[in-house]
Parts: structure tokens; C-alpha cells; sequence
């Protein structure tokens, strides 16, 4: 069978389009791969992105029941196993108003719409408060009808509690502007109100709708020539200004003018621009009432005196409370009133008496022609009490119209009725006083005549001007007196409080060599005992706190006269050991701060020190101490640190100018220090603490590092076993450091060292 060139032909194209259509076979086959592939990593990625996602994915049925729930919601729940909850309706997971707000939203998506609500719920594990945007949507089958529930819940919490404090905050805020005492008004930039609060309404009568949008001077003129208009626009510039006391006139609610103390601050946006004014305004109108009231009261009776009081007070009470009358009665013998002074409008009126009547006023005067004579309307009267609470008088007012109820004026004719009241008061006890000065005048005269006489028969026996008496007691010690005067013996003077010890001194100093020096007097008894050596024997500058300047004590006062101390036996035990060392020896030194020093630091150090040699005060005395009390308290340390004995002693070489020599080496071996050693603390200026830490070492080798108890190294220092732990701390003193393999000991009643 042979075949055709055209059959050959044709099968040629054939064979061709098969391996075409193969090729294209290919192709496709590999796009499907890869389509395939694209479509499984996207199915992957949305599985893991939901999965991934912190906000709360559900899927449920269109009954609402839920069917499916990301891992990353299950997180954020607290919700470790699903399983319990599914097929679980979960509208019942909400509890009140949300349960309603997610059913309404059910409801929604199964209509093919969208339901949104913000609800609580809590973690289910630690229970912590959230709250939850949520929102349903249908999820739609092929032909675009609802198969499934979409329920995505997105934590809010933070967001809600920003929102909570904020309505909080506003209604806080709300609360302030509408209950303030004081008016709150906010401006724009051109100076219109847009805030204007209760307190500001009832000041001005104005209400806030009326108000608000207009410009500030358009509803109140008055408020440019107060000055308020410019320090508004000086708060415009960013300035905060204060207007002290301004007065706006007829800018009350009943046209009465106004005293206002007012505070504008620039009112900036969140960029720091000025788009407006906040203004504080009080109403002080009461109070510079009040304050102009009481000067023109005080400045009117300030300068005057004594029958120019009373005048004065009735014609200023009258002024400053803006009446026709006051006056002021007097009502000593409780019966009848007489008046102290009278104003009568425009000048004093005449002095006036009326019987003073407790009960049955009307019907003993039913037409009181005085009061038809001055045309009285009205009438405040107080009364003026003694310390008793007897009616000594009476302020009044009175005036030709009628008279408001005012409290403050009511307190102020009080007020300055105790002041009449005190002056009154005073004026009778000042004539009652001039009497009596009368009567103690005259017996001071026939008092001054018998002295003459008494002094001139004792100064004929015994010359003493002071001391009166001829009893054979007081001739026996007046003898006496004469006997000692002349002497430079102490005496002691006994006797009972009262008897006359003094004048016994006075007399023996009046009669001796010592007269024309001064006598000095000291009571004991009243002296603090910190003060009594220093009182005594004065003191240095510096010598304590407090001391800052030279005292000079009564000893160095009396010097060449005579010292009189009285109730000597009030004094400390050891002063009274100074004192008779000084009525031994006649000398004494004043408080010094060297002493201080030294007492402070052998109590600190453990050291038995009860004087200081004389030759080292020499030394302290002529060296010049550029360093101050500090260069003083270190030298006197090192010395107490230094010292073997019961007095002080001081080499030159221990003064930081270094003007002596080495210290002795007794004294640098008294520590148990070697030659190196000693030749540190010797040499070094700064080797003060080296001196404290190797005596401590030492103590605390001697009692084996115990601390505490009877043996242990605080007892031996005299150190409070904390303040000795505090001082090793400081210095670096350890027992490793030390002798590290020897070991840490404790008992019941010592502590060791920790290693």
C-alpha cells in the first residue's frame, strides 16, 4: 500500500500538532505544580497568620454556636483545651448588657449584615480585666448566602481605660468648673467667651447662653477702664497676669459695683500655641468693704486717747457703717446710762443721760419724742460687758432709713464695742489706780519717815544703811560683819530663805578694801547644770557648740571685788570640787576646747585621761592653728591615741607645721607598733586613721576578734559594739586580713569576727 504525497503531508502536520499539543500539556502540568504550590504556602500562610494573630478569631454556626478558635485567641483567653467550649453557644459567654449586645450582633451577620460591640470578659486563668471590640460577619457559601458565622475580637483594654479616664476626667473637670467658688471663664483668640461657669452667671446675672460667642466688652463695657480688657490681651501674649483688686462698676447681678481679684493664663493647644484665655475671678467686693470699713475705724481711733477716744470712735463708726448716729453710754452703777460721746450727723451733739431699764420698755415709753426728733428708722445697739459679763455701756447706731440685716455690720459695732468696752475699762481702773497711788504716796511718806528714823539710830551704833534692827541677834551679827569685812577670808553665809543673806553680803563688801569694786551675784540654784563651769569660770570662743565668743565668768567679773554666791549648795558635786580649788588657790582657768576634746576622745578610745600638762596648753596656746577647730580636734586625737598616762602630753612634733621632733619611742612602743610603723604615724600627716586601725587590731588580737560581752573588744574601747563594727567598716579592718587561718568563733555570749 503506498501512501500519497498528500497523506505524507498531512501526517507530518499531525505528528507536529501532537508534539505541540504535548508541549503545551507540559506547560500547563507545570503551572497547575505551581499554582498548586502557590496555593498550598497561601493556604499555610493564612493558616499560620490565624493561627499567629494576638486578636481573637472565631468561627460559628449560624446558630451561633462556636465551632472553631485560633491559637493566638486561645492565648490571649487563658485557654489552654478548646474542646469544653465547642459547640457551646457563645452568646452565653457574655454576661449582662454584652450578652444582649452580642446576641443583637448574631442577629446581624445572620441577616447578612454586620453587628459590633465592645464587651468585658475576663482571662479565664489569672482573671484579669479586658475588654473586647468585637465584630460578626456572615461567612458565604457559593451561591452568596450566609453558611458560617466570622466573630474577630480585638483587646481594647488599654484603649477602654484611656476612654474611662477621660469621661472621668471630663466629668471631674465638669464638676470643678460648675461647683467652683470662684468664677472659671475660658476666652478665644479674639477675646469671646466660650466657657462661663455657675459662679460667673450668678455674679453678673448673665447666663452662659446668653454670653457665649460674643466678645467679652460687648456684653460688659465696664470691663476697659477696669483694666481687665488689657490684662486679657496681655494674657494673649502668653503672659500670666494678676490683677489685684479691680473695680468693675453696676457688674453685679442687681447693678451694684464690683471688687474682683482676677488671674488670666494664656490657653495653648497641644503645639504650645495661644488660641485663647483662662480666667480666675473672685468676688472681694465683701472683703475690701470690710478692710476699707476697719481702717477707716482704726486709723480714726489709733491716735487718740483718753477722752478723745470715744469721739473719735462714734464719728468713724458712723462714716465707715454709713449712718446718721452713734453713740457711746456709759452705765456704771447699772441703773443709769451716760453718754461717753454723740454724733449727730455731720457734728458731736450733746451729751445725754437716760435711766438704764431692764424689762417693760414699751409701755414706759409708748412715743419716744428724742427718736421723732431725729427722725430714727433704724437701730443697732450692742452692749459693752466687763470681765464679769455685767453691762458696763452700750454702742449704738442709729439711722433715717431703714437698715439691712448685715451680719459684718453687726460684727463690727461688736468688734468695737470690746474695744470701747476696754478702753472704757481701762480709763476706770486708771482712776482707780491715781487713787491708789494717792494712798500709797501718802503712807510711802510716813514709811520714808520712820526709815529716817530707824537708819539714824543704827548708823549711830553700827553704820549699816540697809539692815534695820537693835535685837541682841542682830547687833551680835552686825559685829560679826565689822570683824570680817576688813579680811580677805572666804565667808559663808547660813541662814533661812528670806533671813537676809544678801544684805549680810552686802554689808561685809560695803565695809571692806573691795567696796569700790563691784559686787557680783550669782544664784546657783538657778543655773542649767551644763551651764553652771561656764557661768562660773567663762569660757573660750569655741569651747562648745553654741560658744561663739569669749565669755567672761563671774569669778574673772569679781576680780578685786566681791563674789556673793547664793545658794551655794545647789551645785553639782564636782563643781563644788572646782570651786574649792579656786577658793584654794585663788586662780582658775576658763572652759577651753582642748578639754572638750580630750574628754570626748578618751571616752571614745577607752583612755584614762584626767588632766592636761601645762606645758602642753603652752604649746596649743602660742601655735597659730591655720587649720581651725579641725586642725585642733585631729592634733588632741592623735594625742589622746598616743598618750600612756593620766595627764596629757603633747610634743611639738605632733602639730601639723612640723616644729618638733620625733615623738618618744615609750610612747610609739606603747601601741605595739614596730619602728616602721611608728615612724608612719610620726612622719605622715595623714597617718591619724593608721594610728586608730592598729589600735583596734590590737584590742581585737587581745580578745581574740570578740566583740561583744564582757571580754570583747567594745567593752575594753567603752564603744557601743555597733559604733565599734561601724569604725572597722570604715577602716577596712578585717580578720581575714589579718590572720586568715585562724577561725571563727561563737558563743552564747560573744560574737567572733566572720572570716
Amino acid at each position: 500500500m503506498t501512501v500519497s504525497e498528500h497523506d505524507q503531508e498531512r501526517l507530518q502536520a499531525l505528528e507536529s500538532e501532537l508534539s505541540n499539543t504535548k508541549a503545551e500539556l507540559a506547560r500547563v502540568a507545570r503551572e497547575q505544580a505551581l499554582a498548586a504550590e502557590s496555593l498550598r504556602a497561601s493556604e499555610e500562610l493564612k493558616s499560620r497568620l490565624i493561627a499567629c494573630s494576638r486578636d481573637c478569631i472565631k468561627i460559628l454556626d449560624l446558630e451561633g454556636r462556636l465551632l472553631f478558635m485560633n491559637e493566638g485567641g486561645m492565648q490571649v483567653l487563658e485557654i489552654c483545651d478548646i474542646s469544653p467550649f465547642l459547640n457551646g453557644c457563645w452568646v452565653e459567654f457574655w454576661e449582662g448588657a454584652d450578652r444582649e449586645a452580642a446576641q443583637a450582633a448574631v442577629r446581624a451577620a445572620q441577616d447578612g449584615g454586620i453587628g459590633r460591640f465592645v464587651g468585658y470578659f475576663e482571662t479565664r486563668t489569672s482573671r484579669q480585666p479586658r475588654w473586647w471590640d468585637v465584630v460578626v460577619s456572615p461567612i458565604y457559601d457559593a451561591s452568596g448566602k450566609p453558611e458560617r458565622l466570622l466573630a474577630l475580637s480585638r483587646d481594647v483594654t488599654e484603649h477602654k481605660k484611656n476612654e474611662i479616664a477621660l469621661c472621668e476626667a471630663i466629668h471631674f473637670n465638669r464638676e470643678i468648673i460648675e461647683g467652683a467658688a470662684e468664677g472659671i471663664i475660658v476666652y478665644d483668640s479674639e477675646l469671646r467667651y466660650q466657657l462661663f461657669n455657675p459662679f460667673i452667671e450668678r455674679l453678673t446675672g448673665k447666663r452662659s447662653q446668653e454670653v457665649l460667642g460674643r466678645v467679652a466688652t460687648e456684653v460688659f463695657p465696664r470691663l476697659g477702664p477696669s483694666g481687665i480688657e488689657t490684662a486679657l490681651k496681655r494674657a494673649l501674649q502668653g503672659e500670666v497676669v494678676q490683677v489685684a483688686d479691680a473695680l468693675v462698676p453696676k457688674h453685679s447681678a442687681d447693678g451694684r459695683d464690683l471688687w474682683e481679684s482676677c488671674t488670666f493664663a494664656p490657653h495653648c493647644n497641644a503645639q504650645g500655641k495661644v488660641i485663647g484665655v483662662i480666667g480666675l475671678v473672685r468676688d472681694v467686693t465683701e472683703r475690701h468693704l470690710a478692710e476699707e470699713t476697719f481702717r477707716s475705724i482704726v486709723v480714726g481711733t489709733a491716735s487718740a486717747t483718753g477722752n478723745d477716744f470715744f469721739p473719735s470712735l462714734v464719728r468713724h463708726l458712723a462714716t465707715a457703717l454709713r449712718v446718721r448716729y452713734a453713740f457711746i453710754t456709759d452705765c456704771d452703777d447699772q441703773k443709769r446710762a451716760k453718754a461717753l460721746a454723740f454724733w449727730n450727723g455731720d457734728q458731736f451733739g450733746e451729751k445725754f443721760e437716760f435711766d438704764h431699764y431692764k424689762e417693760g420698755l414699751q409701755s414706759l415709753f409708748p412715743l419716744d419724742k428724742g427718736l421723732a426728733d431725729w427722725e430714727a428708722e433704724s437701730y443697732l445697739g450692742v452692749p459693752m460687758l466687763d470681765r464679769e459679763g455685767r453691762v458696763i455701756g452700750h454702742i449704738a447706731i442709729l439711722d433715717d432709713k431703714p437698715m439691712d440685716r448685715d451680719p459684718r455690720a453687726i460684727d463690727l459695732v461688736k468688734i468695737f464695742a470690746a474695744r470701747a468696752a476696754a478702753e472704757l475699762k481701762r480709763q476706770r481702773a486708771e482712776a482707780e489706780l491715781q487713787s491708789a497711788l494717792q494712798q500709797v504716796q501718802t503712807l510711802q511718806k510716813k514709811l520714808e519717815a520712820e526709815n529716817v528714823y530707824l537708819q539714824e539710830e543704827i548708823s549711830k551704833e553700827h553704820n549699816f544703811e540697809e539692815i534695820v534692827g537693835n535685837s541682841r541677834a542682830i547687833v551680835e551679827v552686825l559685829d560679826r560683819v565689822e570683824t570680817v569685812a576688813p579680811t580677805d577670808s572666804t565667808v559663808l553665809i547660813t541662814g533661812e530663805t528670806g533671813c537676809g543673806k544678801e544684805l549680810i553680803a552686802r554689808a561685809i563688801h560695803s565695809h571692806g578694801s573691795r567696796k569700790h569694786r563691784p559686787l557680783v551675784k550669782l544664784n546657783c540654784g538657778a543655773i542649767p547644770t551644763g551651764l553652771v563651769e561656764s557661768e562660773l569660770f567663762g569660757h573660750m570662743k569655741g569651747a562648745f557648740t553654741g560658744a561663739l565668743e569669749r565669755r567672761t565668768g563671774r569669778f574673772e567679773l569679781a576680780d578685786g571685788g566681791t563674789l556673793f554666791l547664793d545658794e551655794v549648795s545647789e551645785l553639782p558635786p564636782d563643781t563644788q570640787v572646782k570651786l574649792l580649788r579656786v577658793l584654794q588657790e585663788h586662780e582658775f582657768e576658763p572652759l577651753v576646747l582642748t578639754a572638750f576634746f580630750v574628754e570626748r576622745f578618751a571616752r571614745q578610745f577607752g583612755k584614762q585621761i584626767t588632766g592636761i600638762a601645762q606645758d602642753t596648753m603652752d604649746l596649743l596656746t602660742r601655735y597659730d592653728w591655720p587649720g581651725n577647730i579641725r586642725e585642733l580636734q585631729n592634733v588632741v586625737e592623735r594625742a589622746v591615741v598616743l598618750s600612756r598616762g593620766p595627764i596629757l602630753k603633747l610634743g611639738a612634733d605632733l602639730l601639723p607645721a612640723g616644729s618638733g621632733g620625733m615623738a618618744s619611742t615609750d610612747e610609739v612602743a606603747g601601741l605595739g607598733l614596730d619602728n616602721h610603723q611608728s615612724h608612719d604615724v610620726i612622719g605622715d600627716p595623714s597617718s591619724l586613721e593608721q594610728v586608730e586601725r592598729r589600735h583596734i587590731q590590737s584590742v581585737l588580737q587581745k580578745t581574740d576578734w570578740v566583740i561583744e560581752g564582757e571580754r570583747g573588744a567594745a567593752k575594753i574601747l567603752d564603744l557601743h559594739p555597733n559604733t565599734l563594727r561601724s569604725r572597722m567598716k570604715k577602716l577596712g579592718i578585717e580578720r581575714a586580713s589579718l590572720n586568715p587561718a585562724l577561725p571563727a568563733t561563737k558563743s552564747r555570749s560573744h560574737e567572733a569576727i566572720p572570716n
